[in-house]
């Protein structure tokens, strides 16, 4: 059992319809900005990016070149899974809008130390952390 089974199988029901909820709202929002860009994947895109991922796979478990007759060829016993293919489908989706947003949007970097990082991660926490601040202060 994969590590990831494992943390499904000890979630309760309500963890589980959370994350599905969750997940829903997500491809929604995806495919949302997806039309709104006019971003489309094409089937031949899913199929490379199967192959590339079965490439990475061989190369991981040290088991060389195996061809591009056997890449195509579990590349499409891969997709034949909906499940695979509608993933695979979701993810180069993802990445496409997400490659859009960064091309519209201006970043800007700033540095924090570490309680800031806190402070902003943890919001209703600061007045915590500023306690315990000052209690080791005091001691």
């Amino acid at each position: 059992q994969s590590e990831q089974e494992e943390e499904e199988s000890e979630k309760t029901e309500d963890e589980k319809y959370e994350d599905f909820v969750n997940d829903i709202k997500w491809m929604a929002i995806v495919d949302g900005l997806a039309e709104r860009f006019d971003i489309t994947v094409e089937n031949q895109e899913v199929m490379e990016y199967a192959q590339a991922m079965i490439r990475n796979e061989v190369s991981r478990i040290g088991m060389g070149d195996i061809g591009e007759d056997k890449v195509r060829e579990y590349a499409a016993n891969y997709l034949q899974d909906q499940n695979n293919f509608y993933k695979s489908l979701f993810t180069l989706k993802e990445d496409k809008v997400f490659k859009q947003i960064k091309s519209e949007v201006e970043f800007q970097v700033q540095e924090v130390t570490y309680n800031e990082f806190q402070q902003l991660m943890n919001p209703e926490q600061e007045g915590e952390t500023e306690k315990a601040e000052n209690n080791e202060q005091s001691e």
